[in-house]
């Protein structure tokens, strides 16, 4: 039992790895764009949501998590 719970409290649990390659983030970018805008057009505060939700993560979160990951 203990051998068993010092090989999971050893273990190496790293995170996965995100490409840095800027064109996923444009991509991400610009569907954001295009879902705010149609939540806008539609009157779709979900949609509206989730396209500002896409802009602030491909903008802000994702590039600061790969930049504290080095």
């Amino acid at each position: 039992m203990l051998a068993a719970l010092a090989s999971v409290l050893t273990a190496d649990y790293s995170l996965p790895t995100i490409n840095p390659d800027p064109g996923s983030y444009i991509m991400l970018l610009g569907g954001g764009f295009i879902i705010a805008t149609m939540g806008h057009l539609f009157k779709v505060k979900i949609m509206i949501l989730a396209g500002i939700a896409m802009i602030f993560s491909a903008t802000i979160l994702i590039p600061l998590y790969v930049q504290f990951q080095n």
